[in-house]
């Protein structure tokens, strides 16, 4: 339980953390260009879904792995799946929802750690 101003709430703060395997090789500052790339391209079909991405500048990125990429976003307090980044929930249904691989990564794992 969390006491903010003038209220006590049970919700906590989070951060999501998206794995991401690339079919080809290449480095930490060729993923961010090519992240980039596609967030900017699905953003122009989905603007109200993608406000505000702080990792442009590829400070949430990592790489943990050859091919392997981290991105992780948090939220000072987390309600529910809409506090979960848009990119993200966009990622995980259209990779869900298509049967073929249609991106140049694949979902390796997802998840939410919390306080």
């Amino acid at each position: 339980m969390k006491i903010k101003n003038d209220f006590v709430t049970n919700s906590s703060s989070a951060s999501y953390i998206l794995t991401l395997q690339t079919k080809d090789n290449m480095s930490i500052s060729e993923f961010n260009i090519r992240f980039n790339e596609f967030i900017d391209e699905i953003k122009r079909f989905n603007e109200r879904e993608f406000t505000n991405i702080r990792f442009l500048d590829g400070s949430d990125i990592s790489a943990i792995d050859d091919n392997i990429f981290k991105i992780e976003s948090w939220t000072s307090m987390h309600n529910g799946q809409f506090d979960i980044p848009g990119f993200m929930r966009y990622i995980i249904v259209e990779d869900r929802i298509n049967d073929e691989e249609m991106w140049w990564f694949k979902i390796k794992d997802f998840k939410i750690e919390s306080d």
